[in-house]
């Protein structure tokens, strides 16, 4: 990237490259991370009272590479999934749960094409029928004749993950920083402007989220960025383990913490009744219920409301803008489980100008007139 040389006469040391990453949820987490194993010096700067971000700490933080994907995007997710299990190993602290998944959100001849095609993939997945499923997961009230269990799923805490990713990185992290323009160099961004003043860069990194949009147009960029809503529920913690995976019905998609507690959401997208939260918030603890029995009775604890950043396609919107030197883009629905290969891919771009298929696949190129592929999902 010619980041050219720092020190006094005579000496020839390079410097470290200097990288501003907008958003401390878990993409910028991630990114903050790989950018400081491979040398960068990192300032994250986020509008937030602490680390951890908006849209994170209000995910399910289901680690999957489930149905209703095209098999590119499956390998990417699974890529991810095998990032999550290298910082599991390295990195105890971030207290991932690799425990698998119980999945029949589909059932009949739907649930078994899912369950062939990504076997066929070479997910550790297959069917299993009642009588098992009462023995993995005996907690479960009333469970389904046949369901699909998944081998490579989990969960993690994401907010948690989040600060921990970026207190191990070593990176400079500034909350209560609001980012209102940037700062350029013959053409070229060279940092932030923010209410606490500019801060340089050689390069500045976009994973705000929700806020991506409101940035690139900052820039001149017209970028359109769907945010709807999402609740997700927790309740007080249980004295006793109910649910061992992430399980996924119908109705419902629940997982239980370490500490006891139970979180849940009503479909993947976690679409509410702005008008009715309370009302969602009483159906799903009802739904809990009837999928784990009354005893022992749930509490809501709270309630999160939070945009899920979506690009229009619905797939990741990653890397340099074109013409736009010096700035690149990390936004996607789903942040957790893509946050480990993202900020592998972001880095490797950054610092030593290696675009990754996978990137170029889903490069934000593709939505600003700059992008060659057929499409994300192709």
């Amino acid at each position: 990237m010619g980041w050219g040389y720092l020190g006094g006469e005579g000496t020839r040391m390079k410097r470290s490259p200097e990288v501003v990453v907008v958003g401390a949820g878990i993409v910028g987490a991630a990114i903050a991370w790989s950018l400081s194993q491979a040398g960068a010096r990192v300032t994250v700067v986020d509008s937030g009272r602490s680390a951890g971000g908006i849209a994170t700490p209000a995910s399910l933080a289901w680690i999957n590479a489930t149905s209703g994907n095209p098999q590119p995007y499956f390998d990417l997710r699974m890529r991810a999934i095998e990032g999550w299990r290298r910082w599991s190993n390295d990195m105890p602290q971030l207290d991932i749960r690799l425990t698998g998944g119980l999945f029949w959100e589909l059932s009949g001849a739907e649930l078994e094409a899912y369950i062939a095609e990504h076997a066929g993939w070479g997910y550790m997945i297959r069917l299993i029928e009642r009588d098992e499923i009462r023995i993995l997961e005996p907690g479960l009230h009333h469970p389904p004749q046949y369901a699909a269990l998944t081998e490579d799923e989990g969960s993690v805490e994401p907010a948690h993950a989040a600060r921990t990713l970026l207190e191990m990185s070593g990176a400079q992290v500034l909350t209560n920083t609001h980012v209102g323009g940037f700062c350029f160099e013959s053409g070229r961004v060279c940092g932030v402007m923010t209410n606490v003043g500019s801060i340089d860069a050689d390069a500045t990194v976009i994973a705000a989220g929700s806020g991506t949009a409101a940035l690139l147009a900052c820039c001149g960029i017209d970028f359109t960025l769907d945010t709807p809503e999402g609740l997700l529920v927790t309740t007080e913690p249980v004295d006793r383990k109910l649910i061992s995976r992430v399980v996924i019905t119908p109705e419902l998609h629940v997982r239980q913490r370490a500490d006891g507690a139970l979180v849940a959401g009503a479909d993947f997208s976690g679409r509410h009744d702005n008008a009715r939260p309370d009302n969602i918030v009483q159906t799903l603890i009802r739904r809990m219920h009837s999928l784990l029995g009354d005893n022992p009775p749930l509490v809501s604890a709270r309630n999160t409301v939070a945009g899920r950043p979506t690009p229009k396609d619905g797939f990741p919107a990653l890397g340099a803008i074109p013409g736009m030197e010096g700035l690149h883009v990390a936004v996607t629905h789903s942040g957790v489980t893509l946050a480990p290969v993202i900020g592998e891919m972001l880095a490797a771009s950054i610092l030593n100008n290696k675009t990754d298929p996978q990137l170029k696949r889903y490069a934000i190129g593709r939505f600003l007139g700059g992008h060659e592929d057929a499409g994300a999902g192709s």
